[in-house]
C-alpha cells in the first residue's frame, strides 16, 4: 500500500471520532442555551440539568448501538458500520440543526431532541469501536499501536475543533442571536464534517486486512467457532470483556474527572477564573493529543505490557500529587497538575486501542470489544462527574474522587500483570 493510501485509510478510521466529539463539545458549551430551548423552566439550572440529561440519554445508548454494530461489524465488516454510523451521527446533527423549539411546538420539541440524542449515541456505541477495529486491522504489524492511536488522537481533535467553533460564536454573536439562532450553526457544521467523513470513507475505507509482514513473531490465530451472536459472545467471552473494563474505565475515570468535573470545580471552589481554567484546559487538551501518539509508538516500540503498566503505575502512584497541584489558585501549577493527568490519560488511550483489539478473539471481535467498552463507558465515563461531586460532598475530602482514580487503577495494574504480552499477534 502506497504512503498515501495508507495515509488515506487512517484518515478514514480516524474521522468518525471527530465528529463525536466536535458534538461532544459543542453539546456541552452550549448546554444551558438549548436547556432553556428546549426545556424552558423558570430556574435556569433545571434547564441545564434537563439539557444534560438528555447528553446522557446519548450514552445510555452507547452499549445497545455497540451490541448492534458489534455484530454487524463482525458479520459484514467495519466498513459497513463506519459508513453507516458516521451517516447516522450526521443526519442528526443536521436535524438538531433546524429543529423547531420548545416555544414552537411544545413538549414535542423536548422528545425529538432526546430522541435525535439517542440516535446519535446509538451510532457512537458502533463508531468508536469499529474505527479502532479497523484501523488496527489495516495496519502493518510494526504499527498497529500507532496507527490505532490515531482514533483518540482524532477524538481530542474534534473536541479542540468544537469547544474553539463555540467560543468563537459566542465571542461574536450577541447573547440574544445566540439564543435564537447562533446555537444551530455549529450542528449544521458537525452535518458539513460528517458528510465530509462519509466522503472519505466511501473512497478511503478497504476492507480492513493488511497484509502481515513476517517478522517471525506472529502467533497461531486461536482456533474459534463461527457463532458471533450477541449473545453468544456474552456467554463465552465474558472474561475479556470483564478484563476490558478496568483498562477503559481507569483511563475515562481519570479524563473526566481532571478535564470535564475540574473546570466547574476550579472555578467554583477555588475562584480561578472559568475562562483562564478553559484555556489551561484546551492547552492540556492538544498536547494530550500528542501524548496519544506517543503512548502508541511506544506500544510497538516495547509492547503493550510495560506502556500500560506505566500508565496504570501513573494513576496510582502520581494522581495524588498532580491533583494537589492542579486544585490550587495559581495558574503555573493548575498547568503542570493537568499536563501530568494528560500525559497519563494520553498514554492510556494511546495503548488501549490496540490492546482492546489484540485481546479480542477474532471471530467475535468487534461484539466483545463494543460491548465491554461502551458498557464500561456508560457506567464510568459520562456519570465520572457526578460520582466526583457526590463523593465530595459525602466525604468533605476534596481529593476522594483522586482515590476513585487510584483504586480503578489499581486494579487495572493488577489486570495487565497477569496478561500475556500481544505484541506481534497475528489477527
Amino acid at each position: 500500500m502506497a504512503l498515501s493510501d495508507r495515509a488515506k485509510t487512517i484518515l478514514s478510521g480516524a474521522a468518525g471520532n471527530i465528529v463525536e466529539w466536535f458534538d461532544f463539545a459543542v453539546y456541552g458549551y452550549l448546554a444551558a442555551i438549548i436547556g432553556h430551548n428546549f426545556f424552558p423552566s423558570e430556574d435556569p439550572f433545571v434547564s441545564t440539568v434537563a439539557a444534560f440529561g438528555t447528553f446522557a440519554a446519548g450514552y445510555l445508548m452507547r452499549p445497545i448501538g455497540g451490541a448492534f454494530f458489534g455484530y454487524i461489524g463482525d458479520r459484514y465488516g467495519e466498513r459497513v458500520v463506519l459508513l453507516w454510523s458516521v451517516l447516522m451521527m450526521g443526519g442528526a446533527s443536521g436535524l438538531i440543526a433546524i429543529m423547531p423549539t420548545y416555544a414552537e411546538i411544545g413538549y414535542f420539541a423536548s422528545i425529538g431532541l432526546v430522541m435525535l440524542r439517542m440516535i446519535q449515541g446509538f451510532s457512537v456505541g458502533g463508531e468508536f469501536t469499529g474505527s479502532i477495529v479497523y484501523l488496527v486491522k489495516s495496519a502493518r504489524r510494526s504499527q498497529r499501536g500507532i496507527v490505532g492511536a490515531t482514533a483518540n488522537t482524532g477524538a481530542i481533535l474534534g473536541f479542540l475543533v468544537g469547544s474553539g467553533v463555540a467560543a468563537i460564536l459566542t465571542t461574536t454573536l450577541s447573547s440574544e442571536d445566540m439564543h435564537q439562532w447562533g446555537w444551530r450553526i455549529p450542528f449544521a457544521i458537525g452535518v458539513l464534517i460528517a458528510g465530509l467523513a462519509f466522503f472519505m470513507r466511501t473512497g478511503g475505507l478497504t476492507s480492513g486486512e493488511e497484509e502481515e509482514e513476517d517478522d517471525g513473531t506472529a502467533q497461531e490465530i486461536e482456533e474459534e467457532d463461527d457463532d458471533i451472536s450477541v449473545g453468544h459472545a456474552l456467554k463465552h467471552y465474558w472474561p475479556i470483556i470483564l478484563k476490558f473494563l478496568p483498562l477503559v474505565a481507569a483511563t475515562n475515570i481519570a479524563f473526566y474527572a481532571m478535564f470535564t468535573f475540574s473546570i466547574d470545580f476550579m472555578s467554583t471552589h477555588y475562584h480561578v477564573k472559568e475562562s483562564l481554567v478553559l484555556d489551561i484546559n484546551t492547552l492540556n487538551m492538544g498536547l494530550m493529543a500528542l501524548f496519544i501518539l506517543l503512548g502508541g509508538w511506544l506500544a510497538d516500540k516495547l509492547g503493550r505490557k510495560p506502556v500500560l503498566l506505566l500508565t496504570m503505575g501513573s494513576l496510582v502512584v502520581l494522581s495524588l500529587p498532580f491533583s494537589w497541584l492542579m486544585f490550587h489558585s495559581d495558574p503555573t501549577m493548575i498547568f503542570l497538575g493537568q499536563l501530568g493527568f494528560a500525559a497519563m490519560c494520553g498514554f492510556g488511550l494511546g495503548v488501549n486501542p490496540v490492546t482492546l483489539v489484540e485481546w479480542a478473539p477474532h471471530n467475535a471481535r468487534n461484539t466483545v470489544i463494543s460491548v465491554g467498552y461502551n458498557i464500561t463507558l456508560a457506567i464510568f465515563g459520562g456519570t465520572t462527574p457526578v460520582v466526583a461531586a457526590w463523593l465530595i460532598k459525602e466525604t468533605d475530602f476534596v481529593f476522594s474522587p483522586i482515590l476513585y482514580i487510584m483504586v480503578v487503577a489499581a486494579i487495572a495494574f493488577g489486570v495487565v500483570v497477569m496478561s500475556k504480552e500481544t505484541k506481534g499477534k497475528h489477527l
